[in-house]
């Protein structure tokens, strides 16, 4: 059952799944951590399990092994995934 808006749904698209998401309805779920306790806050009535899609660079000596292609995707990737709180 997906409930989300045409306005959410755009911007799965076009950016990507918000960084944590309701496995039911897929609405966002606010997720935090504070001094080893996780906090989540949902915007449904489910108690399903949430979702936290990732995207990885794999590299055998970390972002020092990456090419300069890939050290500027990363980056580009963290500072989008930081800025919209949106996985890319």
């Amino acid at each position: 059952m997906d409930s989300r808006t045409k306005l959410e749904k755009w911007l799965w698209d076009v950016i990507g799944p918000p960084l944590y998401y309701c496995e039911t309805c897929k609405k966002q779920v606010d997720v935090k951590t504070a001094g080893g306790e996780v906090t989540i806050k949902r915007f449904c009535e489910h108690d399903s399990q949430v979702i936290a899609p990732r995207t990885a660079l794999v590299s055998g000596k970390g972002f020092a092994g990456l090419s300069m292609g890939n050290k500027v995707k990363s980056v580009a990737q963290r500072g989008a995934a930081s800025l919209t709180g949106r996985c890319v």
